[in-house]
């Protein structure tokens, strides 16, 4: 099985339309779709780029369906926050025979547990089965993958698979800089069982370890890094770990100049917390989702022109 492209990092929110808004003001991203509707998870979902991260806000139906969906149960539970992870791969089949190996429960849209592996379209985790929720999609290609055919999506709505996509815009034109995704945090309670899913099941490729914390980055799929880290006792990581469980925490964007990317903060009204060698920006104003930005490349990082 390939593992391909980060496909979305699902972020909820109770306000759709106003997330749009925000995410305008700051990245201004360049959007897949917006507004689609699911009756199966009872939630209507935006998916933007901002230049390689996918982000997917999404809110649940009003009313008690949408309170019963998928969506609506996380967000009653934990709030606004990021969600999960999902990444394009070449075979949802083999996907989900790993996955089933490794002892994780796998569903289907609407989160139906799948007995058997389903030939087309998705599959998802049961996030405490792999630290959060994981979805693998096939993508949608030449009338295969993704969403039945004559969905209102369409047949292709990434233009990265379709090969018109300019990440370098938001280096070169956007004031933050953004060069790339630095790395998705992910909290754990077991960091090697951690390592044996993202490295065993979904290919990925240990290039990085620190102490303090202790954390392994991890190279999955073509082009992102996802930080497993196991938050030390007494910070909020580990307070957030107990009370919520194991699940995506943050994402660090890459920055050109770190203080040019302030000052588009400041400029925009977003308060943010500086940090050794990031900035936080707050929660709060974020709609729940943590997001940070960076100047510094992780040692080892693949990605880099140097380490190729």
């Amino acid at each position: 099985m390939q593992v391909g492209e980060l496909f979305h990092v699902v972020h909820v929110v109770d306000d759709l339309a106003a997330a749009e808004v925000w995410y305008e003001r700051i990245f201004s991203p360049c959007y897949m779709f917006r507004g689609h509707e699911s009756t199966l998870d009872h939630r209507t979902a935006s998916l933007m780029l901002i230049a390689d991260y996918p982000a997917e806000p999404m809110a649940p139906h009003p009313g008690q369906a949408g309170q019963q969906g998928t969506i609506g149960k996380f967000r009653r539970r934990f709030g606004p926050r990021l969600h999960s992870l999902a990444w394009y791969c070449d075979s949802i089949g083999e996907g989900y025979e790993r996955f089933r190996s490794f002892g994780a429960r796998v569903t289907g849209d609407g989160g139906a547990v799948l007995r058997q592996a389903p030939t087309r379209g998705g599959i998802y985790t049961h996030p405490r089965d792999t630290f959060g929720m994981i979805e693998l999609m096939e993508p949608r290609v030449g009338g295969r993958g993704g969403a039945p055919i004559g969905d209102s999506l369409g047949e292709c709505y990434d233009p990265r698979l379709a090969g018109t996509h300019d990440a370098s815009w938001w280096s070169t034109d956007h004031p933050l800089g953004i060069r790339r995704t630095s790395h998705v945090t992910v909290l754990v309670d077991d960091l090697e069982r951690a390592v044996e899913l993202y490295v065993g099941v979904l290919g990925g490729r240990t290039f990085h370890e620190t102490r303090a914390p202790r954390a392994a980055f991890v190279a999955v799929g073509s082009d992102s890094v996802v930080e497993l880290r196991l938050p030390a006792a007494g910070t909020a990581e580990a307070d957030a770990l107990a009370r919520e469980g194991a699940m995506i925490w943050s994402t660090t964007f890459l920055v050109t100049d770190l203080s040019a990317a302030c000052a588009h903060l400041s400029a925009s009204g977003v308060p943010f917390s500086p940090g050794t060698h990031a900035v936080s920006i707050d929660p709060g104003q974020a709609f729940g989702a943590r997001y940070a930005l960076t100047a510094e490349v992780t040692p080892g990082d693949p990605r880099e022109p140097a380490a190729s």
